[in-house]
């Protein structure tokens, strides 16, 4: 077993070849909003100070650089972002700018026209990956907070709830940011 270290940037962690999923022995989302504010805090002021930001490890598992690889180090981080870009998309009035943003949540596959669907870049564990697919990663979901709480409250998860937290925290945060 090879181990491989690299320095990459988020766009290049959300590029069209990412395909991440959270293993079954992973523990479920667990920010609260401090965590999720911290990180919405550090990344704004790198991005207003021009400044780099070291998010951290990402350590992922990939079984001879095929298949999906599996999130050992950096799940929270991972999703958080990918809830960041969601609300970006969701929040931009410019459907280009929404299209860009989607392509680093996922992708139509070629089959879309035939039946096909989406290719996700992150997918988390089998309970939370309902909920995260309808309320964070498809286009225009995170828009709607009443209906994400709802769903959250229905579901009696706690990892969902979280989930209904981080969105409806960053959508606030960014919502009121001007372009």
């Amino acid at each position: 077993m090879a181990i491989a270290a690299e320095v990459q940037r988020i766009r290049d962690v959300f590029s069209a070849t990412t395909d991440i999923r959270v293993p079954p022995f992973q523990r479920s989302y667990a920010w609260e909003d401090e965590e999720t504010e911290i990180l919405i805090k550090d990344l704004l002021d790198a991005f207003r100070h021009n400044t780099v930001y070291f998010l951290g490890a990402i350590v992922v598992i990939r079984a001879r650089n095929k298949g999906p690889s599996d999130v050992v180090d950096g799940q929270q981080r991972l999703t958080t972002l990918t809830i960041i870009l969601a609300v970006l998309r969701d929040l931009s009035p410019s459907t280009d700018e929404q299209a860009l943003i989607h392509t680093m949540i996922g992708h139509e596959t070629m089959g879309m026209m035939f039946g096909g669907g989406q290719r996700w870049r992150v997918t988390l564990n089998t309970l939370d990956t309902p909920f995260f697919r309808m309320n964070v990663q498809a286009r225009g979901s995170t828009n709607d907070q009443d209906r994400i709480r709802e769903a959250a409250r229905d579901s009696r998860s706690e990892s969902q709830a979280r989930l209904a937290g981080a969105v409806n925290y960053i959508y606030d945060e960014l919502s009121d940011m001007s372009d």
